[in-house]
């Protein structure tokens, strides 16, 4: 199993609703994914920038098939601002 971390801070100026439109197609399309065990979401509530995600995968492959994928839609052309940072946190077998 894969756990992969990814971390971002929405810029200045986000639209909101963009944002928030933005994450619900992203969400939706990554529990559409093969292989995805697990997914978690963290935002402030006080409205800090950050934004920080989790996602369990059963195999590396599963992940990498997603993260191809990913790049290639527009889901990171959204107009949303952001800069974002990837960690792959934990590769175990359980």
């Amino acid at each position: 199993m894969l756990e992969v971390c990814v971390a971002y801070d929405l810029l200045p100026g986000v639209n909101q609703d963009s944002y928030g439109a933005w994450a619900k197609k992203a969400i939706s399309t990554t529990f559409a994914q093969p292989g995805l065990v697990e997914f978690r979401a963290h935002r402030n509530i006080l409205g800090s920038p950050e934004v920080r995600t989790t996602s369990v995968w059963r195999s590396g492959a599963d992940w990498i098939a997603f993260a191809e994928g990913w790049q290639r839609t527009s889901a990171w052309k959204s107009g949303v601002r952001h800069q974002w940072f990837l960690s792959l946190c934990a590769l175990s077998k359980r």
